[in-house]
C-alpha cells in the first residue's frame, strides 16, 4: 500500500493524514536503525572472529611452550584432602621424574617427595596457602620412578580458576639443579677431604719424628746386646711395633698426599702378575680371583704404592664376600676424547690405563658408598679395622695424577675403577743398583734439626761409624757454625721443616760459606709438597722419616762415597 499517496487523498481527515504520516516516519527510522544494527552485526562478528584466531594462535604459543620447554610444569591440587595431587604435567616433568603423564596424574607430588624434605615441604605448602604470599622459591628433592633422588628448584605460585578467586589450584615450575647439587656435594667432599688430610699429615709427621727416635735407639740397643741380653728380645718387640706404627702413619701421609714416592715407569699388567699368588693367598680358597689383562699397560707411579692400592681392594672385595664368590681385576686402555670424557667426572681427554677391580659382595647403601674414602670410616665390627684402607687407595691414586670411582649396590657387589695416565713413549726399563753394605766412615756432618731426640740419634748414630759430628736446634745456630767452620764441613744434614726458616732455604743461605758441602734432607713428607721444585738442586737426597740407623749410614756412605 502507497502511504504516500493516500496522505495526498481529499477524503482523509487531518488527523488520520498526520497519524499515517508519523507511521511513515516511524518505519523509516525502524529501517534506519535495522541497517545501523546489521552494520555492527558484521563488524562485531569480524572482531569476534579476529580475537578467536588471536586466542587460538595463543593457546598453539602456551601449548608449544607447555610442551617443549625444558622447566618441569604441573597444576597441583590445593585442596586439603587432595594438597599436592598432580593435575595437569607436561612432558619435560615426566622426563625428569622418569613417570608416563598418566602415572604422574595419579600421584600426589607429596608421596613422590624425598622422605627427608616431606614434612619440611607439606609445612611450606600449607603456609603459603594459609598465607599472604602468592608465591614461594625453595629446593627439595623428588624420588624418581627408578628410586634415584633428583634435586629441583621449585617454583610454586597460587593460582585461581575464576574472577572471584574461588577456585583456587597451585602451578608448579620445576628445574632441575641435580648436577649443580652434585658438583656442590664434590666441593664440599674435597674440601673436607683436604681438611682431614692435612691434619693426617700434621699428626703423621710429629709421630714421624717420635718414632725415628723409638725405631733407631732399639736398633742401637739390639746392635749393643747383639742377642746376649736378657732383654734383647724387649727392644726387639719395641723395634716391630715402632715398625707396625711406622707403616700406619705412611698411611696417613699416603691419604694426605704428603707421601715420599719413587715413581718410575712399570706396565700394570705385571704387577697384578707380580702378586698374583699372594692375592690368592689374601683372598682365600672360597673366592675365585679372575685376571683380564692387556698389553702395554705402561703408567708412571710408586710400584710398591700401585701394589698397595691392589691389595687394599682385593681386601676389601673378600670382605664382602663371607660365603665367597669372584673378584675381577681387569687392565683396559683406553682413550677419552673431548665427548667421552664427560662421561667420567674429574678426568681430562687423554689415554689411560684403568684397573677395573669388582666382586659379587653384598655391595653397598649410598650412605656408605658416600664416605668410604674418609679415614677412620669402616663399617667392621670393632677391632677389625682402622679404616684406613680406602682412604690410603684414595691418596695413593690422587698422589700418583691418578682418578677414582665407585659403582655399587646393595646386594648386587662392588665395582672400583682406577684410571692411571697411560704411557706410550718407548720404555726404559731401569737397572736395579746393589746395596751399599754399612761401613764406619770419615767427615765432618753438620745436623741440623729442631727435634732433640731425632738430633741426639742422628748424632749418635754418626760418631758410632767414626764420623765428626756437630748439631744445630735451628736455623741461626747452623749459620754460626757454618760461619765458624768455612770450608770444613763434608755434609750438611737438615730436616725439611724448621722454625722460622725451611731447609732448602737454610742450605741456599750457608752453602756459598761451605762450596764442597754435601746436602742430605730428612723428612717425613715429599720434597714436592713443602718446597717448590726449582729451589731444589737436581740430585737432591730425602731420607724418609722414620728410618733405621742402618738406613742412616747407608744413605751417608753412599753420599760422601
Amino acid at each position: 500500500m502507497d502511504f504516500a499517496n493516500i496522505t495526498n487523498n481529499p477524503d482523509l481527515t487531518d488527523d488520520l493524514k498526520e497519524y499515517i504520516q508519523k507511521l511513515l516516519e516511524e518505519k523509516e527510522e525502524s529501517q534506519n536503525k535495522e541497517k545501523e544494527l546489521r552494520h555492527l552485526l558484521q563488524e562485531t562478528q569480524e572482531k569476534t572472529q579476529a580475537l578467536q584466531e588471536k586466542i587460538y594462535r595463543c593457546e598453539d604459543k602456551v601449548r608449544l611452550k607447555w610442551d617443549e620447554t625444558n622447566l618441569g610444569i604441573a597444576e597441583v591440587d590445593s585442596q586439603k584432602e587432595n594438597l599436592g595431587k598432580f593435575l595437569c604435567v607436561n612432558p619435560a616433568l615426566c622426563e625428569m621424574l622418569k613417570y608416563s603423564q598418566e602415572e604422574l596424574i595419579n600421584l600426589s607430588s607429596v608421596e613422590i617427595t624425598h622422605l627427608d624434605d616431606r614434612e619440611e615441604y607439606e609445612r611450606i605448602l600449607h603456609k603459603l596457602l594459609s598465607g599472604n604470599k602468592n608465591s614461594l622459591v625453595y629446593e627439595k628433592r623428588y624420588l624418581r620412578k627408578d628410586g634415584e633422588n633428583l634435586w629441583v628448584k621449585l617454583k610454586v605460585i597460587v593460582a585461581y580458576r575464576d574472577e572471584n578467586k574461588k577456585n583456587k589450584y597451585l602451578l608448579y615450575f620445576i628445574e632441575n639443579i641435580h648436577k649443580h647439587k652434585s658438583l656442590e656435594d664434590q666441593l664440599r667432599q674435597a674440601v673436607k677431604m683436604e681438611a682431614i688430610g692435612q691434619l693426617a699429615g700434621g699428626v703423621a709427621h710429629d709421630f714421624n719424628n717420635l718414632l725415628t727416635v723409638i725405631t733407631g735407639h732399639s736398633a742401637i740397643m739390639m746392635t749393643k746386646m747383639k742377642g746376649k741380653s736378657p732383654f734383647y728380645r724387649n727392644a726387639e718387640e719395641v723395634n716391630k711395633a715402632a715398625d707396625r706404627a711406622a707403616k700406619l702413619t705412611r698411611q696417613l701421609l699416603t691419604f694426605s698426599r704428603k707421601q715420599v714416592l719413587e715413581p718410575k715407569i712399570f706396565d700394570l699388567c705385571e704387577v697384578v702378575l707380580d702378586i698374583d699368588r699372594l692375592l690368592r693367598r689374601m683372598i682365600g680358597e672360597d673366592i675365585e680371583l679372575i685376571f683380564r689383562p692387556t698389553k702395554n699397560s705402561f703408567i708412571k707411579a710408586d710400584q710398591g704404592q700401585v701394589e698397595q692400592v691392589i691389595m687394599n681392594l682385593a681386601v676389601n672385595a673378600r670382605d664382602a664376600m663371607q660365603e665367597g664368590g669372584k673378584f675381577f681385576i681387569e687392565i683396559i686402555n683406553l682413550h677419552l676424547d673431548d665427548d667421552s670424557v664427560h662421561q667420567h667426572p674429574g678426568l681430562a681427554p687423554g689415554a689411560y690405563a684403568l684397573l677395573k677391580a669388582s666382586d659379587t659382595g653384598m655391595g653397598m647403601t649410598k650412605k656408605t658408598k658416600k664416605r668410604i674414602f674418609e679415614p677412620f670410616f669402616t663399617t667392621k665390627i670393632k677391632g677389625k679395622g682402622t679404616g684406613l684402607g680406602l682412604s690410603t687407595v684414595y691418596g695413593i691414586v690422587q698422589q700418583s695424577d691418578g682418578h677414582i670411582n665407585v659403582d655399587s649396590e646393595e646386594g648386587k657387589g662392588t665395582i672400583f675403577k682406577i684410571y692411571f695416565p697411560l704411557i706410550q713413549d718407548k720404555i726404559k726399563k731401569e737397572k736395579s743398583s746393589k746395596n751399599i753394605k754399612a761401613k764406619n766412615g770419615v767427615g765432618k756432618v753438620l745436623v741440623v734439626e729442631d727435634e732433640d731426640g731425632t738430633r741426639k740419634l742422628v748424632m749418635e748414630t754418626l760418631e758410632i761409624h767414626g764420623y765428626t759430628v756437630m748439631s744445630a736446634s735451628n736455623p741461626d745456630d747452623a749459620i754460626q757454625i757454618c760461619q765458624e767452620h768455612p770450608d770444613k764441613i763434608d755434609l750438611f744434614i737438615t730436616d725439611v721443616i724448621l722454625p722460622r726458616m725451611n731447609g732448602p732455604e737454610l742450605y741456599h743461605k750457608v752453602k756459598d760459606l761451605q762450596p764442597k758441602m754435601k746436602l742430605l734432607y730428612m723428612s717425613g713428607y715429599d720434597l714436592d709438597m713443602v718446597i717448590k721444585k726449582d729451589s731444589l738442586d737436581k740430585n737432591v737426597t730425602l731420607l724418609q722419616k722414620p728410618f733405621s740407623p742402618l738406613k742412616l749410614i747407608l744413605t751417608v756412605s753412599k753420599i760422601l762415597t
